[in-house]
């Protein structure tokens, strides 16, 4: 599933931990947002990184969104200018 995950996070030191857990798993398509393709288990640990760090660094205007885009909804997305969206390619293995 495509997750997109944006953060407006205040802390620098924060801010590049963050960034470091979101290139693991997704593309930056602009400077705080990542396209992550993700299977329910890396979904479950991004989320988890991304909490332990939101609570060891707390601040009162720090957010991170994460925007589930099923399938269908897929198809509906428009780009205008550079960049597309990347998706794993799926594999069937025999």
């Amino acid at each position: 599933m495509l997750i997109v995950v944006s953060y407006d996070i205040v802390n620098n030191s924060k801010r590049d931990r963050i960034v470091k857990v979101l290139q693991a798993y997704g593309t930056r398509v602009q400077k705080s947002v990542f396209e992550c393709d993700l299977v329910d288990r890396e979904r479950l640990n991004v989320y988890s990184k991304l909490t332990r760090i939101m609570k060891e660094y707390p601040h009162e205007t720090d957010s991170i969104r994460f925007y589930k885009i099923c399938a269908s909804c897929l198809k509906l997305v428009e780009i205008i200018g550079a960049g597309e969206i990347q998706l794993r390619p799926q594999f069937i293995i025999v």
